[in-house]
């Protein structure tokens, strides 16, 4: 399971909204955000904790480990992620409304750290979200991520879920300018999806197993041969990832 189904799922319903503390602790054998591994298809172990107030307004922090595949787009790796995020909830009729504020902070690469400002729309087994990075992660590239997911309930335990994104990089190849400012992430913008199975076990356990892939592929840049330096190559995300997670 990716980290963001662990919560998205609860703005299906207007019957979501309801104070208290909820949390889960997950080992999943790989982290996946937005299609791309971020433990170099390694396992992950994670937690998060979230609070909600009756008048809407919560607050979340989730922690993980991760190794990022492709270092030299983040200036070396990163092995501690710990986020924070606030937001606020609506009802609007049958449609769960959802505007939030996340901060990635990178524990030992404070430098790639960042703030993402986020919308997102539920209705009934569909949710539409929309994702707004300025600055993506160091990088002077502004990022816009668009997905559309859904689930079907098969019955009390099981469930099909499904989706897809778009991400769309302002810069996407890599320079650097005079005063040793990166500019372009290194990579196509691109499509991602996934689907997968829920299994929902009493105690608050859910196991799930997760197909996911992109059409994204890598830059080349600083090859020292001219005629290589901005080909392009599969950037090689398809990932199955196996995870229990443990609801509180």
């Amino acid at each position: 399971m990716m980290r963001w189904l662990a919560g998205s799922f609860l703005l299906m319903s207007t019957s979501a909204f309801s104070a208290g503390i909820t949390g889960y602790a997950k080992f999943a054998s790989n982290y996946i955000w937005r299609g791309i591994s971020f433990t170099e298809n390694n396992p992950a172990i994670q937690a998060s904790a979230n609070y909600e107030h009756s008048s809407g307004v919560w607050g979340n922090i989730f922690g993980s480990n991760l190794k990022f595949a492709e270092p030299t787009l983040y200036e070396g790796d990163s092995t501690r992620e710990m986020d924070l995020t606030i937001g606020y909830k609506k009802a609007l009729g049958e449609i769960a409304a959802n505007f939030y504020i996340n901060r990635y902070e990178f524990i030992d690469r404070s430098q790639i750290s960042a703030f993402e400002y986020s919308t997102s729309f539920g209705y009934k087994n569909l949710a539409f979200e929309y994702n707004y990075l300025p600055n993506w992660f160091g990088y002077n590239s502004v990022s816009h991520y668009l997905r559309l997911s859904g689930f079907y309930d098969i019955d009390s335990k099981y469930s099909l879920i499904g989706g897809f994104g778009r991400n769309e990089q302002s810069k996407t190849k890599r320079t650097q300018n005079a005063s040793g400012t990166w500019s372009g992430v290194g990579f196509t913008s691109y499509w991602d999806y996934y689907v997968g199975l829920q299994f929902k076990e009493t105690g608050g356990f859910v196991y799930e197993f997760l197909y996911t892939n992109t059409n994204r592929k890598t830059i080349s840049y600083a090859t020292g041969t001219p005629s290589e330096d901005g080909q392009y190559a599969k950037a090689n995300d398809e990932s199955l990832t196996i995870s229990m997670t443990k609801f509180f």
